[in-house]
């Protein structure tokens, strides 16, 4: 047999009943503000990684960089980790960089959002995006963007922080090679 339920049973604020202050009080102020806390917490991440997903970036190097300014950490010489003498970066605190290949200098702008680089040779029409991160006096560049189109599978090119920049010329490098030619036909 049910039971039936009668108006007077339910209870409301006007009815006398003895549950009326818990219903008025279901949350404490503790609560309410753990709660709140934890919606912001929550809508902060959904909006970072959106952000993230949208603009294809690192999230994790995405809130790095805003915490800690890789693009100061970024002005200086680079030589290449791999061919020292062959490639290098010069990065000014004016935005502008200058690109070595042996002797040769390529210049232009650079800017910085987030864990990209993109670089820019205004005199050639010729846009580069890269990845980047400055761990102390190492930098690592993957390209991922060369003139709109994405580049896949490339591999991270490392730079070591330098004072003096130390390029060797094309005659320079010819000799070296022609060194170990000689070296290698003698053994």
């Amino acid at each position: 047999m049910k039971k039936q339920i009668k108006e007077n049973d339910i209870p409301t604020p006007d009815n006398g009943n003895e549950n009326t202050e818990a219903t008025k009080k279901m949350f404490s102020r503790k609560q309410v503000v753990l709660i709140s806390v934890l919606c912001a917490v929550i809508v902060a991440a959904v909006i970072l990684t959106v952000t993230c997903v949208v603009n294809d970036f690192n999230p994790i190097t995405y809130v790095a960089s805003v915490v800690t300014k890789d693009e100061e950490n970024l002005i200086g010489i680079w030589q290449s980790e791999e061919a020292p003498g062959i490639s290098a970066y010069v990065f000014n605190e004016d935005g502008t960089y200058d690109s070595y290949i042996s002797s040769f200098n390529f210049g232009g702008e650079y800017e910085v959002n987030a864990d990209k680089l993109t670089l820019v040779n205004p005199l050639s029409d010729q846009k580069v995006v890269y990845r980047y991160s400055v761990n102390g006096d190492k930098l690592t560049m993957t390209l991922i963007e060369e003139n709109g189109s994405k580049v896949k599978n490339s591999e991270p090119n490392k730079y070591n922080k330098s004072k003096t920049l130390s390029q060797k010329s094309l005659t320079d490098l010819l000799g070296e090679l022609k060194k170990n030619q000689e070296e290698t036909t003698k053994k």
